[in-house]
């Protein structure tokens, strides 16, 4: 049993451990998991299948000094999931507020159950610190 000053002591200590220097490609090479309800092929996130993704990712990762990023893409080119990826490290490293926009609610909605929920079940690390959603959010 913690006594009460060891107690303050580890919290003070674990509020004050800086957040690891992971970039988001890293992440996603360590704790992500596709599912058969988000994707087409389900098991480890593996970002040599897609490499030109890596600067993508990389360049959205809280270590980069990058304002903004621009994407010129053609469709279905998954950089969508370079977000996804995004917000599961932020969530797991340098948690904090997120804002993430869509054209309308029904996207917002339909991108919130359909990929990030399943994201954030499939990986242990994000599922101990997301709590889950109540019926009405």
């Amino acid at each position: 049993m913690q006594t009460c000053g060891s107690l303050v002591r580890s919290t003070i200590a674990r509020a004050l451990k800086p957040d690891p220097n992971r970039v988001v490609s890293e992440w996603a090479d360590d704790e992500r998991y596709l599912t058969t309800e988000g994707s087409h092929v389900a098991g480890r996130w593996v970002t040599d299948r897609v490499p030109y993704q890596r600067g993508i990712m990389d360049a959205l990762s809280p270590s980069d000094h990058a304002i903004r990023v621009v994407v010129k893409k053609g469709s279905r080119a998954g950089v969508s999931e370079c977000g996804n990826n995004a917000i599961g490290c932020w969530i797991d490293d340098s948690p904090g507020p997120i804002l993430a926009s869509y054209p309308n609610e029904a996207m917002a909605t339909r991108v919130s159950k359909i990929k990030i929920g399943p994201m954030i079940d499939s990986c242990p690390s994000l599922r101990a610190k997301v709590a889950s959603p109540r019926s009405r959010d």
